[in-house]
């Protein structure tokens, strides 16, 4: 139940158990239902180095982070958030729906994630992007993120306890990866 990013972090069920999976081609959703939660993820590799701007609009909450690398759990930190709700297509609704600039390297892929709560009524998540020139301060043109950018995220290769946590991680900082 509820509406918020925290109530569906805050669910016994999240994240091991999901009622459903699949594979979407882009950072976009609408959905007609109440009460549940999603994850969307990838790995995010650009093509050619810069920066970039993100953003995301949505109903009910939610909240774009990126890491380090192309796993989730290197310096994971929140570009942009809903933290209400927004009408499809209302960027400017939060000062919190558009990141600062963040450099992208070329052939490196980064762990990019959305998590979105919807309450009730209507429902969407859409992130954008745009090149960002820090010399002038300009935003080119936004759009989707293109789908040949993204790879599907299918978790860590190795991890027997099934907590999310990769086993190789969890001997490093001395917990068992046997047990969650």
């Amino acid at each position: 139940k509820g509406w918020s990013v925290d109530s569906l972090i805050q669910n016994p069920a999240y994240p091991q158990s999901p009622s459903s999976t699949e594979v979407i081609g882009t950072f976009s959703t609408s959905r007609s239902g109440d009460f549940y939660g999603q994850r969307l993820r990838a790995v995010l590799t650009v093509e050619q180095s810069g920066h970039r701007v993100f953003r995301i609009a949505g109903d009910d909450q939610c909240r774009l982070l990126l890491t380090d690398d192309a796993g989730p759990f290197l310096n994971k930190s929140v570009l942009a958030s809903v933290p209400g709700w927004t009408r499809l297509g209302e960027w400017n609704r939060f000062p919190t729906q558009s990141s600062s600039p963040v450099y992208l390297e070329a052939g490196v892929g980064r762990y990019l994630e959305v998590l979105h709560k919807e309450g009730w009524g209507g429902d969407h998540v859409t992130v954008q992007w745009a090149p960002y020139d820090p010399e002038t301060g300009q935003t080119g043109e936004i759009s989707l993120i293109p789908t040949e950018l993204l790879t599907p995220y299918a978790g860590e290769a190795s991890d027997l306890d099934h907590d999310a946590l990769p086993d190789h991680w969890e001997r490093m900082y001395g917990f068992d990866p046997q047990h969650p």
